[in-house]
């Protein structure tokens, strides 16, 4: 089974990128490829990154692909499309501020194969039946949190959410035409599991006595949680909930 590790870049987090690729590479799995998504015009945060800003990377698995800039939907949307027809790769996803423990990697995969009709993930959150949600009526859960894996209504895309291009439908190659309902490009990891529940795909939440993820506080930290941000994530838990919560 082929492993792919996806992860997008915003300009103001490239300081992190040799980190995570040492990180990669001391881990006790190290995935086939790694696909690093970077954009050239700015979205939001992300001012965007010049060709001549990239770091240098001698690592023959990393590929950096240059792709539109649809904000954090980079890291899933890239890489469904790439291996569409190969359904039952493993795809890992996780974020640029993200440590990853030697550990990590090769823990989500053991989960995986242990759910294999289930998405796994380190971090998620759970909702209210509500008429309106707020950020604030979130649920959080931990990998520490938990003694038994977990169901969860929402799987945290940044870390090391692992799923396979089966578990999806084309709703999510077709992000555009829910973007402007949703504010998808201001928030995507509910829209992410709302696509696998449509697909009747559980969300996982995995224990582990140890961390999992650590976040590199010192570059980026707490760009993505704006008002732009919450309010995008209030309106898609608002609209998704029964779908959401059903599976």
């Amino acid at each position: 089974m082929t492993l792919v590790l996806s992860i997008s870049f915003m300009k103001q987090r490239l300081i992190n990128m040799h980190n995570i690729i040492t990180d990669i590479n001391m881990s006790t799995l190290v995935p086939d490829v790694v696909k690093f998504y970077v954009s050239s015009e700015a979205h939001y945060l992300d001012s965007g990154i010049k060709k001549e800003e990239m770091p240098f990377i001698c690592d023959p698995k990393i590929e950096v692909k240059w792709v539109e800039n649809i904000g954090a939907l980079r890291k899933i949307v890239p890489v469904l499309e790439e291996y569409w027809d190969r359904p039952d790769t493993l795809i890992m996803l996780t974020d640029d501020d993200r440590l990853i423990f030697p550990w990590t990697i090769q823990y989500m995969v053991w989960a995986a194969e242990m759910f294999p009709d289930s998405a796994v993930v380190a971090k998620g959150f759970n909702i209210p039946h509500k008429e309106y949600i707020t950020k604030e009526d979130r649920i959080h859960l931990y990998n520490r949190m938990i003694t038994t894996p977990t169901r969860v209504d929402v799987a945290s895309s940044g870390y090391f959410l692992t799923v396979k291009p089966r578990f999806f439908d084309e709703t999510i190659l077709n992000w555009r035409d829910y973007e402007k309902k949703y504010h998808l490009l201001y928030g995507d990891e509910t829209f992410i599991s709302y696509c696998l529940a449509k697909k009747k795909i559980k969300r996982i939440l995995i224990p582990h006595q140890r961390d999992l993820w650590k976040d590199y506080t010192w570059a980026g930290s707490g760009l993505c949680t704006d008002d732009k941000n919450r309010e995008a994530k209030e309106i898609q838990m608002t609209l998704l909930q029964d779908v959401l919560k059903s599976v």
